[in-house]
């Protein structure tokens, strides 16, 4: 079959307005129907539906644009319901569109101009199919001439067309890839039990090998792609076309890519791109490997032949029967190319990626991306607008979300900084952070009583976190609930993995609150792991005067001594115990004056 590449057709040779025909067939597509057939109704001369089974209300719908519906009993068959469904189709072309697809109208003029044409038999469109990880692109035949064509296969059927074909860029738009996970794992293995049913059928289709992998990769299951894919490159070479080899090559290269096999998936891209140079999703992927293998220079330079060799190609048909996962994924390089700046210490250029990045797209990773360079340089003014400019598109995430709180807390805006965690927690109601940055918030704002309420939310997510039930024992005291503080502070230390440092912080926090009895167990936990710290030592010591142990706290003070010689805060507070139990003065209303210790406020 010959293609031609543009409209640029010399002779209009049909000055007649040729009728078209679109030709469907659906099973429980009440989703996305109306979607559809609103696209179509204006352009077409009928629409002929065919359902094979609809159990919802796919057909009351179908009746609503078209009282040409037919039922037909599902095969297992694609091909064989598609072409069923030619045979009601009284137009001079045939549009075949699926439910889950729209034609984009801005485009309808050029479809007209292109049925007036007698050179050709089938026209190729643009397919932009909607992903989880962005939009791809394919060229497939979507219109043809009645009687020129049928379609084979049992699944991915394929046009089989006579005569010349037009490749255009008109635009449809496929969102059948983007469901829910439920949904997409049924579509999933319906499609991968037809297509190893074809392949045991015709086990040298290499069209067949090349859709099963990629059926495995959308599943990510990346080792049945790369043995699938080995298997299909190995033993049936002769048999794939270059647009199937590329593609088994590229999933292999990219299962390799994301099971860490880098050195494997680098070798893959090399040896592709010495036969396919322009091939973008492999520039693409070879810039994300250098990447995880630190190679920053190299993955800018992979990244911008990317950019150059998509901005070469945005704008014509070029004919490819690949699927281009790449396709619009411009902003992501430009985003990789910024965190490779970062990585090699160059801000200022990370800043002008990133900025391009968000030219292409408004993806809240490039703005979290954004502003955390900004604040790396300490521009906090940027770092706010940024995440402002983010929220009012309404894609600021919980981070973002998170940091506009802790801004508006440094600048002393407690209230609006309790609004923007509130938001924070909304968003990402797991993230304990949030929860407990809130439970701080509320306390500086005087509500306690809601404080303990977030944090008891806190402990429920993560009920042995140390620091939510600190926290918790903090406010039961504030609340003068101190039952209820002694009771998380015995949770706490039945906990393991507790760090030195954090019992003292813990501690600290109590003497703060001249909660000195409570404050005890958290230094003694402390010193069992660290028994020569002085600092321990000396606020337990300190801990035991204070509840009137006065002899535990000369040991202690001795401690400290022996392992900060000459200290003169020990060597004072060592002489008032003396001077106390000397003089039995323990309900004297004279006070020792013990030296203050680190205090941390919650």
């Amino acid at each position: 079959m010959d293609a031609v590449f543009n409209m640029n057709l010399t002779e209009e040779k049909n000055t007649a307005e040729p009728t078209l025909s679109a030709c469907m067939i659906v099973k429980n597509e009440e989703k996305f129907l109306a979607q559809c057939l609103d696209s179509i109704k204006d352009i077409v001369d009928e629409i002929i539906i065919v359902d094979t089974g609809s159990t919802d209300s796919t057909v009351e719908i179908a009746k609503h644009y078209t009282d040409k519906v037919y039922f037909h009993e599902w095969q297992n068959n694609f091909s064989e319901a598609r072409n069923h469904s030619l045979q009601y189709a009284a137009g001079n072309w045939i549009l075949i569109i699926d439910a889950d697809e729209k034609l984009e109208k801005d485009d309808v003029k050029i479809l007209r101009h292109a049925l007036k044409y007698n050179e050709y038999d089938s026209i190729f469109f643009s397919v932009l199919s909607d992903l989880p990880s962005g939009v791809s692109r394919n060229y497939s035949q979507r219109v043809f001439r009645r009687g020129k064509g049928y379609y084979d296969g049992i699944v991915h059927n394929q046009l089989v067309c006579e005569g010349s074909a037009l490749v255009t860029d008109i635009r449809m738009y496929h969102y059948g890839y983007n469901l829910n996970p439920e949904k997409m794992l049924k579509k999933y293995k319906r499609t991968e039990f037809l297509l190893k049913n074809q392949l045991a059928d015709k086990p040298n289709f290499g069209f067949a090998w090349m859709n099963l992998v990629r059926i495995y990769k959308c599943q990510e299951l990346w080792d049945d792609v790369i043995k699938t894919a080995e298997e299909a490159l190995n033993s049936k070479r002769e048999f794939l076309d270059d647009s199937v080899y590329q593609m088994l090559m590229y999933d292999m290269a990219y299962a390799l890519f994301t099971k860490g096999e880098y050195g494997i998936a680098e070798k893959s891209c090399m040896e592709l791109l010495k036969s396919y140079p322009d091939n973008l999703d492999v520039n693409f992927l070879i810039g994300s490997i250098n990447i995880c293998k630190k190679n920053y220079q190299k993955s800018i330079r992979n990244y911008m032949n990317y950019l150059r060799l998509s901005e070469g190609n945005q704008g014509n048909s070029k004919f490819t029967n690949l699927i281009v996962d790449t396709y619009a994924s411009q902003g992501q390089a430009w985003n990789n190319i910024g965190s490779a700046h970062a990585e090699l210490g160059q801000p200022d250029r990370a800043i002008d990626a990133y900025i391009k990045a968000i030219s292409h797209k408004n993806d809240p990773i490039y703005y979290e991306n954004l502003a955390r360079t900004y604040l790396k340089q300490n521009r906090i003014e940027d770092v706010t607008r940024i995440l402002l400019d983010a929220d009012a598109l309404g894609i600021a995430t919980d981070k973002m979300l998170s940091q506009l709180a802790e801004l508006n807390h440094i600048q002393g805006k407690i209230n609006e900084a309790v609004e923007y965690i509130r938001r924070a927690v909304e968003k990402n109601g797991s993230e304990i952070k949030h929860r407990m940055n809130l439970g701080r918030l509320l306390i500086m704002q005087g509500n306690t009583e809601e404080a303990q309420i977030i944090f008891g939310e806190a402990l429920a997510i993560e009920p042995r976190s140390p620091e939510v039930l600190h926290n918790l024992a903090m406010i039961s005291l504030r609340l003068q609930e101190r039952g209820k503080s002694k009771g998380y502070i015995d949770r706490i230390m039945k906990l393991e993995g507790i760090g030195s440092s954090q019992y003292m912080t813990m501690g600290n926090d109590l003497v703060t609150m001249k909660e000195h009895e409570f404050a005890i167990p958290f230094y003694e936990k402390c010193l069992q792991a660290e028994p020569k710290n002085s600092s321990a030592l000396t606020n337990l010591a300190t801990c035991y005067a204070e509840t009137g142990k006065y002899e535990s706290a000369i040991l202690g003070y001795k401690a400290a001594l022996n392992l900060c010689p000459g200290d003169s805060t020990i060597i004072r507070n060592l002489f008032v115990m003396k001077k106390i139990i000397e003089s039995n003065l323990v309900e004297n209303d004279l006070a020792p004056n013990y030296a203050s210790m680190p205090n941390r406020i919650i």
